[in-house]
């Protein structure tokens, strides 16, 4: 069966919004679970270190899902996100705990929006194995304009992935490996919402605007 061009750059979000779909009821049972087991302590008696370190990792999981279901999934310019609950994700996607993100966004945006800015935050990880801090702000406009300033001074970028993000229209670079895959994903998606992307690179900085 042939897929129409149109409709094949929206199967990877079909796919992603399918998995995280269907991620939701066993993530949730688990946090049941750990509830039950909580309520059947005795007041006062010392929680177990386990179950402590379960609780911890199912709440990681669930945010790390709900992320990934804003970058990946399907996205409408009709629905707004919260972005204090968009915020409090922000330390739960990344592998490096030393990460420090500063929302300085607005109350609420659009999803298509996020989706863009999760993609880019996903890229943004990359280039901070040893840590760093990432401002995230916005300005007023039609569409409105977002900013994205990471400071690290042990920051590491990848020239040739964020060239592909950069420029839209290359055709020769070599696709990324799947823990990469946000590179990918983004370039066509920047075009399909005609949101071009700015970067300025600095020894200690990088500045993102879209």
């Amino acid at each position: 069966m042939n897929t129409p061009q149109s409709d094949q750059s929206n199967i990877a979000e079909m796919v992603g919004s399918r998995i995280c779909h269907d991620l939701v009821s066993p993530l949730g049972a688990l946090a049941n679970g750990i509830e039950m087991l909580e309520m059947s302590f005795t007041r006062g008696s010392a929680e177990p270190a386990e179950l402590a370190l379960i609780r911890d990792s199912v709440a990681c999981a669930n945010a790390r899902l709900k992320f990934f279901r804003l970058a990946f999934g399907q996205a409408s310019a009709q629905s707004d996100i919260n972005g204090a609950e968009f915020q409090t994700l922000l330390p739960h996607f990344s592998a490096n705990a030393r990460v420090r993100y500063h929302w300085h966004g607005p109350d609420a945006a659009p999803r298509s929006d996020i989706q863009v800015l999760a993609l880019l935050l996903l890229c943004v990880d990359t280039a901070l194995p040893f840590g760093g801090d990432v401002h995230i702000g916005a300005r007023d406009g039609t569409p409105v304009k977002w900013s994205v300033q990471v400071e690290s001074d042990r920051l590491q970028w990848n020239s040739e992935l964020w060239r592909v993000v950069a420029d839209q229209n290359v055709t020769d670079a070599t696709p990324p490996p799947p823990q990469e895959v946000q590179f990918a994903l983004l370039p066509p998606l920047l075009a399909k919402r005609n949101r071009p992307l700015s970067i300025s690179a600095k020894e200690a900085e990088l500045h993102l605007i879209f």
